[in-house]
């Protein structure tokens, strides 16, 4: 997840927006009781849609979401559930309200 987005934002809120969406992601995940690893980075290189994330994992593609806000929290939890038990995704797997601001990129074999 990406902590600098709002870098180019002289008005940017604080916490940034990247901020405010891990605190929303790890509320719900807390709320359903699952486990799930959430690192920051400084940049995801999606400045111009702000609040970028992605998911990742041993031999799965990677998943790359943009604009996210902390309504979104719930199905990127989802999302991330499909990625961890698929061996791939397909269209139908991505929750239709974050299906224009995701990207599925190659696999990155051996990579975690």
């Amino acid at each position: 997840m990406c902590t600098t987005c709002d870098r180019y934002d002289l008005d940017a809120p604080e916490p940034s927006h990247g901020a405010r969406f891990a605190a929303a992601l790890r509320q719900e995940a807390e709320r359903r009781g699952v486990l799930v690893a959430i690192e920051a980075v400084d940049c995801l290189d999606g400045c111009r849609s702000p609040c970028n994330a992605a998911l990742r994992g041993r031999g799965k593609p990677l998943v790359r979401l943009t604009a996210l806000t902390e309504a979104d929290a719930g199905a990127v939890l989802d999302l991330a559930d499909r990625h961890a038990t698929a061996s791939g995704l397909e269209a139908a797997d991505v929750p239709a309200s974050l299906r224009r601001r995701t990207s599925v990129l190659a696999s990155r074999r051996g990579r975690r």
